[in-house]
C-alpha cells in the first residue's frame, strides 16, 4: 500500500499522537523536556493559536481560539517554572503602568518631529510601522 509522509515538526498536546494512531496514522515523535529545546516550538504554537484567534467569526469559535492559548500558557510557564500567580502580577504591574483595554482606543497615526528619540525605531519596523505622507 502506498503512503504519504507530511512534515508536522510542531508542538502538540499530549493526547494528539495517540489520536492520530487511533486513525491508522504512523507518528514519529521527539520529547523536549528542556526549556531552551522546547520554548521555540511553544512559540510557534502561541503564533498559531493566536492566529487563530484572530481568523475566528463567532464568539464561541474565538472563545475556543482563546482557551487554546490559554493552554499554550499554561504549559509554557510550567515549562519555566513561572507561577500563573507570577504571571499574573505581571499582568497587573502593566495594567497599572499603561492601563488595560476596556475603552477600545486604536491609534490610527502618530506624528514625531525629526529629533524624537524614538523616530529610529519606528523607522527600523518599517512593516510594522509604515510611514505616511503628510497632506
Amino acid at each position: 500500500m502506498k503512503t504519504q509522509t507530511f512534515k508536522f515538526n510542531k508542538l502538540v498536546r499530549d493526547k494528539i499522537c495517540q489520536k492520530l494512531l487511533d486513525n491508522n496514522i504512523k507518528v514519529k515523535t521527539a520529547l523536549l523536556d528542556s526549556p531552551e529545546a522546547i520554548l521555540p516550538y511553544f512559540q510557534a504554537k502561541l503564533r498559531e493559536e493566536a492566529s487563530e484567534v484572530a481568523e475566528a467569526s463567532t464568539v464561541g469559535a474565538i472563545a475556543a481560539e482563546l482557551a487554546d492559548c490559554l493552554e499554550v500558557i499554561h504549559g509554557l510557564l510550567a515549562h519555566l517554572k513561572i507561577s500563573w500567580e507570577a504571571l499574573e502580577q505581571l499582568r497587573l504591574d502593566k495594567r497599572v503602568s499603561y492601563g488595560g483595554f476596556q475603552k477600545g482606543t486604536v491609534v490610527d497615526t502618530i506624528t514625531l518631529v525629526a529629533d524624537n528619540p524614538a523616530m529610529n525605531y519606528y523607522l527600523q519596523n518599517p512593516a510594522k510601522y509604515p510611514q505616511v505622507n503628510d497632506a
